[in-house]
């Protein structure tokens, strides 16, 4: 089994090298690393050209795509029947790939994904400051992961190509949320299994980690509703949540909120009482 592992960078040649490193270090050794290269203006390049080993290809951007339109890049590209994502600044144990590949042995014929476990890693300290496992063994349903990513991110992930290719790649019009947003159109066409074992580390050092910018998050959020509002206009839980989702970030990003959003609280309180919960705390910290 031919394993097509995407990297999408953008400046990050610092970080690269620990990413590059991690897969030419694994295990399973039957794959393919495409790094696509989103018009850096640094040693990206240079760096990538360095490694004599004949599985990685070089492919740069014309301009500059985003994170999404350099994955996409990665995915029109790659000849694997599965893409293994991975942010250029995170890295995997050397057993990654071995471990996904085993899954993928025994999963049934409706799986079109896998994700493994992660932890949250503060390369500066060298500290481990989370572990997260998803809370299920299997994920049938996109409802799920519209209520709540308990997957992570796409360092996380591998899919079939094909059913990449079928729901369109990945939307280029999301800033943020984009994991969601791919997973959510990926359960449309089957199930995601998991490996719970602690696989990835993901980088919590950096600073120019979407996770850090709220305005790009509501955007996402919004997106986000709109996009899936016909699967969830029935769905008064998915709604809720979508709209608490939505008034959390412009909170962040605006530090008040619309009059509009205070009405959508009563219904929170009936069907999603957890999101009610979580608004009423930002109010009255006032964060």
């Amino acid at each position: 089994m031919l394993i097509s592992v995407v990297i999408p960078t953008f400046n990050r040649a610092f970080f690269l090298k620990s990413a590059i490193d991690s897969v030419l270090e694994q295990s399973y050794s039957h794959f393919e690393l495409i790094v696509v290269d989103d018009y850096s203006t640094d040693d990206t390049k240079e760096l990538v050209c360095s490694y004599k080993d004949e599985r990685i290809r070089y492919l740069q951007n014309r301009n500059v795509k985003g994170a999404q339109g350099a994955r996409n890049t990665g995915l029109n590209e790659a000849v694997g029947d599965w893409i293994a994502m991975l942010d250029s600044d995170d890295v995997w144990f050397p057993h990654r790939l071995e471990e996904v590949v085993q899954s993928l042995g025994s999963a049934s014929e409706d799986v079109v994904g896998v994700v493994t476990a992660y932890a949250i890693y503060d390369f500066e300290s060298q500290r481990t400051l989370k572990v997260r496992i998803p809370k299920k063994n299997r994920y049938d349903s996109y409802k799920e992961i519209f209520y709540m990513n308990s997957l992570g991110g796409f360092s996380m992930f591998v899919f079939k190509r094909k059913t990449g290719l079928d729901i369109g790649g990945f939307d280029e019009r999301f800033p943020a949320l984009q994991d969601m947003d791919f997973y959510i159109s990926i359960l449309k066409k089957g199930a995601i299994t998991v490996v719970p074992n602690k696989l990835v580390l993901q980088r919590i050092s950096s600073n120019d980690r979407i996770s850090t910018d709220f305005s790009k998050k509501l955007t996402g959020a919004q997106l986000l509703e709109n996009k899936y509002f016909p699967l969830i206009k029935d769905d008064f839980r998915l709604r809720c949540r979508s709209k608490a989702r939505i008034i959390l970030f412009y909170r962040k990003t605006y530090g008040t909120m619309e009059v509009y959003h205070i009405f959508w609280m009563i219904p929170m309180l009936i069907f999603d009482f957890p999101s009610f919960v979580t608004l009423l705390k930002s109010i009255i910290k006032n964060q």
